[in-house]
């Protein structure tokens, strides 16, 4: 908890203090509140940048995890007992990057496809770091890179006292920092087997990075038997139609799945809800994903246009959102 919060709190009692009885059952009640909220989270890092703010707390109700947030939305966490000293072996992936969601297991079936024929090196691509999770998944051999537009989330997500993902997993793995439709544009190394695009601002992918264009940039980045993954979770917007859109105006021999991975039972932060769709022109790519289950195709939908640079419809978006929920 923060001095401010201390301070309005000390300031709260001494009124109460003033007012007799029914001043102090209500000092009684803010000094529980006050205990409970210290017990919920104690926040370790907080910075404000152009691209908001970023805040790591260890959460002790939810469980003994340490979060990484981005304004209001949740961008990574780990388990406590993985950063304490004479911790051994790899952190595991937790939230949306956890084995059940679309993101590794997309992942892990190209390592399994790679490996069947006789590929190991694979090429592996990820747009957006959060606490560097994905890292943990690597395999010797492999060619890693993540691509960040917030510094902050880089100096975050290397600094070993607060995430230790890329420390262990990745230490070397290259940070390519900027916007990554222009940092993509100018990559000139080997196209990616695998090609993530998880980038968020709070709870929303930018809107630039799910055009046709972006689509198209994507498309030159990838081998021709890889495949794309959008992470489209959004408590707001039905996004995945208007991939399917894009995806049919970009080239009609791309096919597509979405995994959307509901927890079942209590949510637990090991392994959080999430949507993610991914793209080949690569048959055996998408059987080896449906063999995993829990994967539908993705189809277009009558009414629903492509958006590009120049167009998007936000609203309609939110009304298939407020329609399935």
């Amino acid at each position: 908890m923060n001095t401010l919060t201390i301070a309005f709190f000390g300031a709260c009692a001494a009124v109460m203090l003033r007012a007799g009885r029914y001043g102090l059952a209500a000092l009684a009640t803010v000094l529980i509140l006050l205990v409970n909220i210290s017990t919920q989270s104690q926040e370790r890092v907080a910075m404000r940048s152009y691209f908001g703010v970023l805040t790591v707390s260890d959460n002790g109700r939810e469980g003994p995890y340490r979060f990484l947030t981005h304004g209001t939305t949740t961008h990574g966490a780990q388990r406590l007992s993985e950063l304490t000293p004479g911790f051994e072996g790899r952190p595991t992936p937790l939230t949306y990057y956890s084995p059940q969601g679309g993101m590794a297991r997309a992942l892990l079936t190209t390592q399994e496809r790679l490996s069947a024929e006789g590929k190991p090196a694979g090429v592996f691509r990820i747009v957006g770091l959060g606490t560097g999770s994905l890292a943990c998944y690597a395999k010797p051999g492999e060619d890693w890179a993540f691509y960040e537009i917030d510094n902050d989330v880089i100096s975050v997500a290397k600094d070993k006292n607060q995430f230790t993902f890329l420390s262990t997993c990745g230490p070397a793995m290259p940070m390519i920092e900027g916007d990554a439709r222009i940092t993509l544009q100018n990559e000139t190394t080997s196209k990616a087997d695998y090609l993530l695009i998880d980038a968020f601002s709070s709870d929303a992918i930018p809107v630039h990075l799910i055009t046709t264009e972006a689509l198209n940039l994507y498309m030159t980045k990838l081998k021709d038997d890889g495949v794309l993954v959008m992470h489209i979770t959004n408590r707001y917007m039905d996004l995945a139609p208007v991939v399917a859109a894009n995806m049919k105006a970009v080239d009609p021999a791309l096919q597509g799945r979405v995994i959307a991975y509901v927890p079942t039972g209590k949510p637990e932060i090991s392994a959080l809800h999430s949507i993610a769709i991914v793209m080949s022109k690569n048959p055996d790519a998408l059987a080896r994903l449906d063999r995993t289950g829990g994967t539908t195709p993705l189809i277009p939908i009558d009414g629903v246009d492509q958006w590009t640079d120049d167009f998007s419809n936000l609203p309609s978006a939110i009304l298939r959102r407020i329609a399935v929920s």
